[in-house]
């Protein structure tokens, strides 16, 4: 009855033990946070079909005394002439403006032939990367107790060794005074969910 209360102890002790040594043999897993910020540097041009909108014509008679020196080529050549215009909307002042908005035009002839509007968008895109490190064990030692309920005087103690194919221990028995040795192999692997 000592013996078997001594083999309980000593069983009791080493799985205390086991549970205080499982951070530094089993450590839990790692996760490594990086956070990464990306710059859009691309211009992004949305076009226009301007030649497709729906244009009305109407005639406005206005009376102007005309100097007596007109360069009417000049007039034709700058009515004629392709005009650019473009408009910027963005904060100078501030260093934190999240979008720069440019809108250009091409006129002629007093009718919009052309319109970009474009704008870059200066706001980081935030990507983090968590890296998730597990350590996977492919070999244990285990220390078992077997005991018959009819009979305690056949309790026996066990350490085992197993790895991914076969299964190797040693045991005690107190009663008979005598050391066992159990041996195995795997049959079928169970698929984890």
């Amino acid at each position: 009855m000592k013996t078997s209360l001594l083999l309980i102890i000593v069983l009791a002790a080493s799985f205390f033990g086991g549970w205080k040594a499982h951070q530094e043999f089993r450590p839990c897993p790692v996760i490594e946070s990086d956070t990464v910020y990306v710059y859009d540097t691309t211009i992004r041009v949305i076009r226009d079909t301007v030649p497709w909108y729906i244009i009305r014509k109407d005639t406005v008679i206005v009376n102007h005394n005309i100097p007596a020196d007109v360069d009417t080529s000049a007039i034709l050549a700058d009515y004629y002439n392709f005009h650019y215009y473009s408009r910027d909307w963005y904060d100078i002042n501030q260093s934190d403006t999240l979008i720069h908005i440019r809108l250009e035009d091409v006129i002629s002839q007093n009718m919009p032939l052309d319109n970009n509007f474009s704008y870059r968008w200066f706001k980081p895109q935030t990507i983090i990367n968590n890296t998730v490190i597990n350590n996977n064990y492919s070999r244990y030692l285990y220390a078992g107790l077997s005991m018959p309920l009819n009979d305690y005087k056949f309790t026996a103690g066990s350490v085992y060794f197993a790895s991914d194919r076969l299964l190797l221990g040693v045991g005690y028995i107190p009663y008979y005074k005598s050391f066992n040795i159990t041996t195995g192999f795997k049959l079928i692997q169970f698929r984890q969910r």
